[in-house]
C-alpha cells in the first residue's frame, strides 16, 4: 500500500517539477528579449512588445510572442504597484538595423494614462504607422496623458491628427539622437504636440522619413503650449537639436493653453534642411503666439523659410511680449527673418514707445557710422545691441540678418548711443543689428548698412578730346578767367564749361571764345561739369574725406557727383527710394551715354550697374529728394 501511495506522490512531484521547468523556460525566453522584471509587478515594471500585430487577441502582457503595443499600453494603464513602467520592444522582432512596422488598424491606440510611463524604442527599430483615416477621421498616433511620460527612439507616420502627443507635466519627447533616443515623425497633420509645463522636446526629426532626408510633410511640425517648455538644447550638443522641415509651420509656441505662457526656451534647432543639407522648406520656422509673455529663442539655424521667427501681435488684445532672440542664423529667407506682429511688414521706428503690438514693437537700432574700425549708432537707452552680418541684395529690400558676429554684443548708454570697436567685419560687407530691452523684447532687424573702409580719395581724372562729364575736385573754388586751365602746359585746352543749376534746371556756361557770353564764373570742388576739350589733359587737384557728401536733388534731371562708396546702383541710390527712374553716365572715350534704369528699363538695355565713387552722373527724379551716398 505504501508503494501504491508513493507512486501518485512521485507523479505529482514530477508534474510540479515539469510545471516549474516550463515556467523557468519562459523566464529564460523573456530574459533573451527584455528585462526579467516582465513577470513581476515590481518597481520599476518593464513590458516588452513581442508582436508587430495590432489586433491579435491576447489577454495580457507579458507574452513570449503575442504582446502587442496596444496590449502593452493597456497593461501599463492597469498597473498600480510599480513606481514607473517602461514599454520596450524585442530587438529580435524589432532589429535596429531593419526596423519592423506596427500598422495601426481601424481603432486608435489606447491612450497611456498613468504617470511615469516611458515608451522606449532606442534599442530597437520600431515604426508605428497609421493609415491616414482608417484609424478615425482625425486619429492621433501615440497619446500619453500622465505626468513625467517619456517617448524615445520611435518612428511615427501617417496619422490624420497628431503623430505624437503628450499632455502631462514634466514630459520628454526624444533625447540624445546619438544614443538612439530621438523620434522620427512625419506625414501627419501635427508632428509633435507637448501640452505640459516643464516639458522637453529634444533630438527629434519632424517632417522627414526615417532616413532624415526624404520629405514626409506635416502641416505643423511641433506645438508647445505650456510654460517652461524646452524645444532643443544648445548646451547639450548636436544630438539634442530637433531637425524640422517640410512643414507649413515649424514650431508653434503658445498653442491654446491660455494667457501667461512663460519661460519657453527654443534653442539649437535646425529648420529647413535635411540631414544631408538639402532643402526642406518651411513656411514660418518659429511662430510665437500672443499668449506668450516670455521666451528665449537662441542659436537656431533657419533656412529655406518664407518667414524666420514670427511673433504674434494683436491690435486690441494682449500681444506676445518678452520674446528674446539672440545668436540665431538665417539663410534663404523669403520675407522677414524676424517679424513682429506676424504681418510680413518691416515695422518703421517711431518715437514714444511702447507701442501696441508684439514685443511692444521695440524700435530697431539706427546706424550713424559704419566703418571697419568702428560702428556707431543709437537705440533704446540701456538696450542690448547685437551686431549681425546681413544677407544683402542690391537695393536692400529683402535684406535680413544672416549670422551674429562673435563677441559683437554691447549695451547702449543712457543716451541710447552704442559703438562696436574693431568688429570682425571687412569693407564691402553689410551689417544689421537687433535691440533687446530690459524686459526681453527684441526688435526686428535694422536696415542693412554697408561697411566702409573709413576714407575716400577723389582725384581729377583725364579729359578726353571732346565733351567730358566729370567731377571737379580742386581743393578750393577756382575763378574762371580768359583761359582754362589758366597756366601750365595744358593752358587753354578747354574751350567751354557748362554747369546745370539744380534749382532752376538752367545751364550756366563759360566760353573761352566768347567771354562776354559767359554766365559761369567759378568752379566749385565736388560739383559736376561738362568740359569741352581740344586735347587730352589731366585736371589737377583732389581731396580725401571720411564721410559721404549728400546732394539735394530737385524734381527732374540733375547732374551730380557721387561722393561715397562704389556700389551697385540700387545700393548707391537707395536713399532715394522709388523717386528715381533713370541714371545716365557719360563715356568720354566713346562719346556716348550709358544707362541704368531703376525699374522701367529691361536688363538687356542696362549699360552699367555699378556706380563709381567720385564720378559724375545725370539722374532723373520724380520728386525732390536728398541723396545720401554710402559710407566710404
Amino acid at each position: 500500500t505504501n508503494c501504491r501511495e508513493a507512486r501518485p506522490r512521485r507523479t505529482l512531484r514530477l508534474m510540479r517539477f515539469v510545471a516549474v521547468a516550463v515556467a523557468l523556460s519562459l523566464v529564460v525566453v523573456f530574459l533573451g528579449m527584455g528585462d526579467a522584471s516582465l513577470l513581476a509587478a515590481a518597481s520599476p515594471l518593464s513590458i516588452v512588445v513581442t508582436s508587430t500585430a495590432d489586433t491579435v487577441a491576447t489577454p495580457t502582457c507579458p507574452d513570449v510572442a503575442r504582446c502587442t503595443l496596444r496590449r502593452a499600453i493597456e497593461a501599463a494603464n492597469l498597473d498600480t504597484a510599480a513606481s514607473d513602467v517602461v514599454i520596450r520592444f524585442s530587438p529580435t522582432l524589432f532589429p535596429p538595423v531593419s526596423p519592423a512596422t506596427i500598422m495601426i488598424g481601424g481603432t486608435p491606440l489606447p491612450i497611456g494614462t498613468r504617470a511615469d510611463l516611458a515608451i522606449d524604442g532606442s534599442d530597437a527599430g520600431v515604426r508605428i504607422v497609421g493609415t491616414l483615416g482608417a484609424a478615425g477621421a482625425s486619429a492621433d498616433g501615440l497619446v500619453l496623458t500622465g505626468a513625467r511620460a517619456r517617448v524615445s527612439g520611435l518612428s511615427l507616420a501617417s496619422f490624420t491628427g497628431h503623430c505624437l502627443k503628450l499632455t502631462g507635466l514634466d514630459t520628454m519627447i526624444g533625447g540624445d539622437r546619438a544614443a538612439g533616443k530621438g523620434n522620427s515623425v512625419g506625414n501627419c497633420a501635427t508632428g509633435i504636440r507637448s501640452e505640459g509645463a516643464t516639458s522637453s522636446v529634444v533630438g527629434n526629426r519632424v517632417g522627414f522619413a526615417d532616413d532624415g532626408v526624404a520629405a514626409a510633410p506635416v502641416q505643423t511640425a511641433v506645438v508647445i503650449t505650456a510654460s517652461n517648455a524646452v524645444v532643443g538644447d544648445d548646451s547639450m550638443g548636436a544630438g539634442y537639436q530637433n531637425r524640422i522641415g517640410n512643414a507649413q509651420v515649424g514650431l508653434l509656441a503658445g498653442g491654446s493653453a491660455g494667457p501667461g505662457v512663460t519661460g519657453i526656451k527654443v534653442a539649437g534647432n535646425v529648420f529647413g534642411v535635411s540631414a544631408t543639407g538639402s532643402s526642406a522648406p518651411v513656411g514660418t520656422a518659429i511662430r510665437v503666439l500672443a499668449n506668450v509673455t516670455s521666451a528665449f529663442v537662441s542659436a537656431n539655424t533657419i533656412s529655406n523659410a518664407q518667414a524666420g521667427i514670427a511673433v504674434q501681435g494683436a491690435p486690441v488684445a494682449a500681444s506676445a511680449s518678452g520674446v528674446r532672440m539672440t545668436a540665431n542664423t538665417f539663410n534663404q529667407i523669403g520675407r522677414l527673418s524676424i517679424d513682429l506682429d506676424d504681418d510680413g511688414i518691416a515695422n518703421p521706428n517711431d518715437e514714444g514707445d511702447p507701442d501696441v503690438g508684439a514685443n511692444g514693437l521695440r524700435n530697431h537700432p539706427r546706424f550713424t557710422r559704419v566703418v571697419q574700425a568702428r560702428i556707431t549708432g543709437t537705440a533704446c537707452a540701456g538696450c542690448q545691441i547685437q551686431l549681425y552680418l546681413a544677407a544683402h541684395s542690391p537695393g536692400g529690400v529683402a535684406d535680413y540678418g544672416a549670422a551674429s558676429i562673435p563677441g559683437a554684443v554691447v549695451a547702449a548708454g543712457a543716451d541710447g548711443s552704442f559703438s562696436f570697436d574693431s568688429p570682425a567685419v571687412t569693407p564691402g560687407e553689410w551689417v544689421t543689428a537687433l535691440a533687446t530691452d530690459a524686459q526681453g523684447n527684441t526688435s526686428e532687424f535694422a536696415p542693412g548698412s554697408r561697411v566702409g573702409a573709413g576714407s575716400l580719395q577723389c582725384s581729377n581724372g583725364m579729359l578726353e578730346r571732346g565733351w567730358n562729364l566729370v567731377g571737379y575736385f580742386s581743393a578750393d573754388a577756382v575763378n574762371l578767367g580768359i583761359s582754362f586751365p589758366a597756366e601750365g602746359p595744358d593752358a587753354g585746352k578747354v574751350r567751354a564749361i557748362y554747369h546745370l543749376e539744380a534749382g532752376s534746371g538752367v545751364y550756366t556756361r563759360w566760353l573761352a571764345d566768347a567771354p562776354f557770353a559767359s554766365t559761369l564764373t567759378a568752379l566749385e570742388p565736388g560739383e559736376a561739369y561738362w568740359f569741352l576739350a581740344d586735347h587730352t589733359l589731366a585736371l589737377s587737384g583732389g581731396f580725401a574725406l571720411s564721410t559721404p557728401v549728400p546732394v539735394q536733388l530737385r524734381t527732374g534731371w540733375n547732374t551730380l557727383v557721387y561722393i561715397g562708396a562704389a556700389a551697385p546702383a540700387l545700393d548707391a541710390f537707395a536713399s532715394l527710394g522709388a523717386t528715381f527712374t533713370e541714371i545716365h553716365a557719360w563715356d568720354a572715350t566713346s562719346g556716348a551715354w550709358s544707362t541704368f534704369g531703376a525699374g522701367g528699363v529691361p536688363s538687356w538695355a542696362q549699360g552699367f550697374t555699378e556706380v563709381q565713387a567720385c564720378h559724375a552722373y545725370q539722374l532723373y527724379v520724380g520728386a525732390d529728394a536728398l541723396l545720401v551716398p554710402l559710407q566710404p
